[in-house]
């Protein structure tokens, strides 16, 4: 017989995540593969248990692709691009790591991280496992991926594993660690930032227009993915800025965009200001309703008594004619001319400010001026397409007291020099 009361416990063991990483241990020590397939392999079932069931995976070289990897190799250490050898690999339709097109980062990766073709140590017959780790941010939902400690890193030498000879990884090796001048990449830092970076798009593609070279702008991917991918766009980086900022500046101080911008506000003033009266004169014709019925509600409560439906009547018609009482005067277009025309000067001394002290923030201007800027080659110049920048502009000083969303603009265009 039980006296008193029964506690019970709830006991909760590791994550689910902890418990996978310790079954992933398990495999490694019984001698099976655990985690990515890297792209020169595949997993391959190693046994079944009395049930019929895998008792694990072990990696086996896949030729077709070792062959590619063990290419790659021999051009880059031979002093070859990333560029142009993913440029032909997508020539002649060969496949990359996920089943798309290669590309630069594919290639080169990180070699502080172990990533990418060429760093890839298993490549050499080294198995590294634990080496990272993926953690999703609370704020952005985006998985980062971070280096453990080498303390925690589980190492095997696998010989059976090997693609690429001794002589070929250290020549790769070699390479990335000698200084730019010698044609390595040691001393080379992020890519720079340039005043249009993320605002230029490839009118062939769809993808981002970058500097990419010292003298132009051209598409990310015919430059890094070759003339197979895409067919590229490119254009000098002093006649895109030039062109650009002037049109710009232009724009900022020509007296017919700032007539423009206060024939507008004025005519949205005058269409508020009539919605105004007809909403003020609605308001008093209910008010007016709402008082004789709230009247006629009374006088029929004192002659017969109050009555449930009586009282919800009185109450609501009462609630309503407050709600109208109460309701704030209709504010009209706060943008005024005088004080456009001040945003104007402002928008115009900032991009200049800008543009002298921080390319970050100009940048930010000169998004919200153009929006996205498409180039297209016609002959022997490029085309840009871009939002209207008056229209943007009457956004940027105006906004919704204008009547003005984002993404409703006409669209302009101006003419760049390729060469």
């Amino acid at each position: 017989m039980l006296h008193g009361p029964v506690e019970s416990k709830v006991v909760s063991g590791p994550p689910i995540r902890e418990k996978t990483h310790r079954g992933l241990v398990g495999q490694l020590a019984r001698g099976y593969h655990a985690g990515g397939i890297s792209f020169g392999y595949r997993s391959v079932v190693a046994g079944l248990d009395k049930n019929g069931d895998p008792i694990g995976k072990r990696l086996e070289i896949d030729d077709a692709q070792a062959t590619i990897v063990r290419e790659i190799f021999v051009r880059y250490g031979a002093g070859e691009s990333c560029q142009r050898i993913a440029a032909d690999l997508n020539a002649r339709g060969m496949r990359g790591p996920l089943g798309g097109t290669w590309c630069v980062s594919a290639l080169y990766g990180s070699p502080a991280k172990g990533s990418g073709i060429l760093n890839n140590e298993l490549y050499s017959g080294r198995y590294i496992w634990n080496r990272s780790r993926w953690e999703r941010d609370p704020i952005t939902k985006r998985r980062e991926r971070f280096v453990r400690p080498r303390e925690e890193w589980i190492v095997e030498e696998r010989p059976d594993l090997r693609i690429v000879e001794s002589a070929s990884w250290e020549s790769v090796r070699a390479r990335m660690t000698a200084p730019l001048r010698a044609g390595g990449r040691r001393g080379r830092g992020g890519v720079p930032s340039t005043l249009f970076g993320g605002i230029l798009r490839c009118g062939f593609c769809g993808g981002a227009v970058v500097k990419v070279s010292a003298r132009n702008y051209g598409c990310a991917a015919a430059k890094d993915r070759g003339q197979a991918v895409c067919s590229g766009i490119e254009a000098r980086v002093v006649e895109v800025e030039r062109v650009f900022l002037d049109y710009l500046r232009a724009l900022l101080n020509d007296p017919a965009t700032l007539a423009r911008l206060e024939r507008e506000a004025i005519a949205h003033e005058a269409a508020l200001a009539r919605d105004a009266g007809t909403s003020a004169s609605s308001d008093r014709r209910r008010a007016s309703e709402l008082s004789a019925e709230i009247a006629r509600l009374t006088d029929a409560i004192a002659t017969v008594g109050i009555s449930p439906a009586l009282a919800e009547r009185l109450k609501a018609s009462e609630a309503a004619l407050q709600a109208i009482e109460r309701a704030p005067a209709r504010a009209g277009v706060t943008s005024l001319p005088a004080a456009m025309r001040a945003r104007v000067r402002a928008l115009a001394d900032g991009l200049e400010a800008a543009l002298r002290e921080e390319t970050p923030r100009a940048r930010e201007a000169l998004r919200a001026a153009f929006g996205e800027i498409r180039l297209v080659a016609d002959g022997e110049e490029v085309v840009a397409e871009f939002e209207d920048a008056a229209e943007r502009l009457m956004l940027a000083v105006g906004g919704a007291s204008m009547g003005r969303v984002a993404g409703a603009c006409n669209l302009d265009e101006i003419r760049l020099q390729i060469r």
